[in-house]
């Protein structure tokens, strides 16, 4: 499940892909489901925020380049919401390691996440998840 989608959005894909396995006659019972999350920690949550900005704004240019960025925008997100801010507010896991680790159990609850692919937007986060977030989460 894709690192560019909210929360919600990726708890009705996974409804989506249950029901259809159930449809053709399977169950996700002892698969793996991967959902892939961007996040940016730091000890302070606006440090964290600007990691999250800057791995936002270089996913988005990455993908649509500066110039064509306003143009190809509605693939990203729908018209008129500026995408940095989606990134910033919907889709990007970023704050101190205690808030990211709420969020994640939260996302457990929510949308039944089992398998966390965590992509680190900075060492620093790297160093965070592995000593303060993940051993909260076992």
């Amino acid at each position: 499940m894709d690192p560019h989608s909210s929360g919600p959005e990726i708890g009705a894909k996974r409804r989506h892909y249950t029901a259809k396995l159930a449809a053709a006659g399977f169950s996700e019972t002892g698969r793996d489901i991967p959902i892939a999350r961007l996040v940016a920690i730091a000890d302070k949550a606006g440090k964290a925020a600007e990691v999250a900005r800057s791995g936002a704004e270089w996913i988005l240019n990455s993908y649509l380049g500066a110039r064509h960025r306003p143009v190809m925008q509605g693939s990203f997100t729908p018209a008129g919401v500026d995408p940095i801010r989606r990134y910033l507010d919907e889709v990007i896991l970023h704050g101190t390691p205690d808030k990211v680790g709420d969020e994640i159990l939260r996302l457990r609850e929510e949308i039944g996440l089992d398998y966390l692919l965590c992509a680190p937007l900075s060492h620093q986060t790297f160093m965070l998840l592995t000593e303060k977030v993940l051993p909260r989460l076992s």
